[in-house]
Parts: C-alpha cells; sequence; structure tokens
C-alpha cells in the first residue's frame, strides 16, 4: 500500500470513528452505542434500534454500486428478523462523496429498490454439451428472501440513506465545538485532550472480541475522556504528521521568550533502556538553555528542576558527573555522602551568582517532598512513553505521552 493510499484508508477509519464519537455525544443518557455491532455504530434506545454503516469516499463520485452491497446486507438482516420473529430496527447508511449525489432519487420506491440496489449478476458453473462453461446469471434478492412488496415498503420506511454527510474536516470541526462546550475549553485542549481520548477509547472498543464489550454509553464515554493528558495515538500522528503535531505542542505549551515567568517548572521524562546517556545529557541541556534565566540583570531568577523516570541510580550519577566535568553547576538536594534530602538546599533560588542551571531529582518520593516546601508558582511538565508514572494535581500538571525520548527535542 503506497503512503497515500495508506493515509486514505486511515482517514476512511477515522472518519467512522468520528461519526461515533459525534454520535455518542449526540445521544442522550439512556442510550447504548455499540461500535462495530450489526453494523459499524449501533444506537441503543430502549424503544428503537438504529444501526449505522459509514462510508467515506472523498475522491470518489457517488454512484448505486458503492451503497448496492450495504443495502442487500441491511435487506438480509431485515429479513432474517422478520423470519425469527424479532422486532425489527431502524438502518442508516451515512456517507460522504465528492459528486454524483443527484443520481440518487429519494424517497425510494419498491421498484426502484428493485432495480438498482437488489438485482445483481453472478457468474456461476454450468455444464453445457459436456463441457465445464460459466454463464452470467441475473439474480434477485426479494425473491430469494421471499420478501413481498409489502415487506420491501416496510424496509424502505426503516431505511435512511445520507449521501451529503459532512466532509471529514466538518465532521471533526462539530465534535471540537461539542467537546469545547461540554468541558468549557479550547480548541487545542478539544483536540489533544479530548477528542485524543476519544479516539482511543473507540479504537479499543472496536477490537474487543465480545460484542457485548463493545458498548458505551455518554456518560461513561465522557468520563473517560476527562484526563488532560496529551496521548500519541499513533493514527491521529500518522495523519496529522509527526513535526505538525509537535510544532503545535510546542506552541501551546512551551513558547519561550524575554517575559517568560519564573515559576518552577519541573521536567520528568521517561527514558527507555536503550537511550544513551549522550541523548539523555543533550535532552537535559535543552531543558536548562531554554527554561532558565541566570543573567545578572534578572531580578527573578530560575533555573529548572529535571527528574528522569525508569534511569537506574548509577547510569543517573554517570548523568549528572559528566554533565558537573563538562561545566554544569547542578544540585540534588543531597549536600554530602550519605546525608538525607535537605529540600531547603535544593529549592534555593538559582542566580548568576551561585551559578545553580539545573536541579535534579532522584526520586518520586523526593518530588513529593520539594512540591509540598515549595510556595511559589510551579508547574510539571511530565513526558511518558506507554503510561504515565506520576499523579499530583496540586498545581499545572502537563501530561505528554512521545513515542522516543529523543522527541522531547522537538517539543521543549
Amino acid at each position: 500500500m503506497t503512503d497515500r493510499s495508506a493515509i486514505d484508508t486511515i482517514v476512511g477509519y477515522f472518519y467512522q470513528f468520528d461519526k461515533t464519537i459525534l454520535d455518542i455525544l449526540n445521544s442522550d443518557n439512556k442510550q447504548t452505542i455499540v461500535v462495530e455491532g450489526i453494523e459499524d455504530i449501533d444506537l441503543i434506545s430502549p424503544d428503537e434500534t438504529i444501526a449505522v454503516q459509514c462510508k467515506y469516499y472523498e475522491k470518489s463520485e457517488y454512484n448505486h454500486s458503492v451503497i448496492k452491497k450495504p443495502i442487500m446486507l441491511m435487506l438480509k438482516h431485515y429479513a432474517g428478523l422478520l423470519k425469527s420473529g424479532s422486532p425489527v430496527i431502524k438502518y442508516h447508511l451515512y456517507g460522504h462523496y465528492k459528486a454524483g449525489q443527484e443520481k440518487l432519487s429519494l424517497p425510494l420506491s419498491s421498484d426502484y429498490l428493485k432495480t438498482n440496489f437488489l438485482t445483481y449478476t453472478k457468474n456461476e458453473s454450468i455444464v453445457k454439451d459436456g463441457k465445464k462453461a460459466t454463464k452470467k446469471v441475473t439474480h434477485k434478492l426479494y425473491e430469494e428472501l421471499g420478501l413481498s412488496d409489502e415487506d420491501l415498503s416496510d424496509f424502505i420506511n426503516l431505511l435512511t440513506i445520507d449521501i451529503n454527510a459532512p466532509s471529514f474536516e466538518n465532521q471533526l470541526t462539530e465534535i471540537f465545538n461539542k467537546l469545547c462546550e461540554h468541558f468549557s475549553c479550547d480548541k487545542f485542549e478539544a483536540e489533544n485532550f479530548y477528542y485524543n481520548s476519544g479516539l482511543k477509547v473507540i479504537k479499543d472498543l472496536s477490537t474487543k472480541q465480545d460484542i457485548a464489550n463493545r458498548s458505551i454509553t455518554k456518560p461513561s464515554f465522557l468520563s473517560e475522556i476527562n484526563t488532560k493528558q496529551l496521548l500519541f495515538n499513533s493514527w491521529f500522528v500518522h495523519y496529522k504528521g509527526k513535526a505538525k503535531y509537535y510544532r503545535e505542542v510546542k506552541r501551546n505549551y512551551f513558547n519561550t521568550g524575554l517575559n517568560t515567568n519564573p515559576y518552577e517548572r519541573f521536567f520528568l521524562f521517561e527514558v527507555k533502556p536503550i537511550d544513551s546517556l549522550q541523548n539523555i545529557k543533550e535532552i537535559i541541556r535543552i531543558i536548562q538553555n531554554r527554561w532558565s534565566k541566570l543573567s545578572l540583570l534578572e531580578k527573578n531568577s530560575f533555573c529548572p528542576y529535571v527528574y528522569i523516570h525508569n534511569l537506574s541510580e548509577i547510569k543517573l550519577q554517570q548523568v549528572k558527573q559528566e554533565l558537573f566535568e563538562e561545566g554544569m553547576t547542578l544540585k540534588d538536594g543531597y549536600d554530602f555522602l550519605g546525608a538525607k534530602l535537605n529540600v531547603n538546599s535544593l529549592i534555593q533560588r538559582a542566580t548568576n551568582q551561585n551559578g545553580i542551571k539545573i536541579k535534579f531529582i532522584n526520586s518520586l518520593l523526593d518530588l513529593d517532598s520539594i512540591l509540598n516546601h515549595i510556595i511559589a508558582p510551579k508547574e510539571i511538565y511530565q513526558f511518558f512513553l506507554s503510561n504515565n508514572f506520576y499523579d499530583n494535581e496540586s498545581c499545572k500538571h502537563i501530561k505528554i505521552q512521545i513515542e522516543e525520548t529523543l522527541d522531547l527535542k522537538n517539543i521543549i
């Protein structure tokens, strides 16, 4: 599959997932939404069930053949319900097409439905003059299912066809607007916190084997996505572009300038066993260079705190030693060999005179102690690989999932 066709496939999946999210946001609290049920999306209420099939053909014109198979499958399902005496359900075809919508005549008539959607030809093997051959045979699905014209009329009343569904971008905008309204947030938060979390929820549901585990309600969905952490959704980032995604994160959280507030900033980042000490030191230097002010003219000087998750004590000592030997003055709150953590020693203000450029935090327990002692405004920026490793909501705490440790270079 080429990169372009891969992107098109991903957009198609996103469009379906976005429609699912939109239907959840538009549902009432008594409805249950099933992902990949009878159709792509099932909307189940106490008094009715609606099965929704969703298609996205941004580059293709509408033709009857595009929705012919889905309609036939829906009719088969309808016939099965009639045969078993089960309550019938409603069906909804929802799709976006480049053009050609005028080809479909609505509302459907029974004859129009039969001719354009329920009649098909199929090559079948026959024996003629003792030899095998193939012959095109015409099939009429409604006859094969034993459905009368009255049955077809009832089916038409249960079927809604929308081939003028909004574009990918317009549907997404509608989702963002609803999320902004519900969570009282801006567009960046709606997209990168709540929508991104929503995508993960729907994607996880779609992979469940048992249909009983693929359902969700609006209250539970909103509860699950109500988390302020940036998830690295590989589908979303691949579609949007990794560089663009990180630029947006940087623009919203890590723009520095002459008027950067002198807050106590804590940078917590996770490393992999394969990450070299050189790369870890490079990240620390970037944090130090961008998030410290130690000039003689600076009244409110400051420098950042750093905690490195999943780095062994030996490697952490190596990092400190090498940075110190390279001329970086640092503090870690341990003033002599065998000493206990001295919080006051660590939180002393960095100045041009003492030259403290970076403050290391050795453990999450130490981090708790330090945060409890600091009265000044403070901010935590946590970068995790799989799962966030620290929770503290006593101050601004931004949680950002990354793919690789070195991705920090493009964010901070």
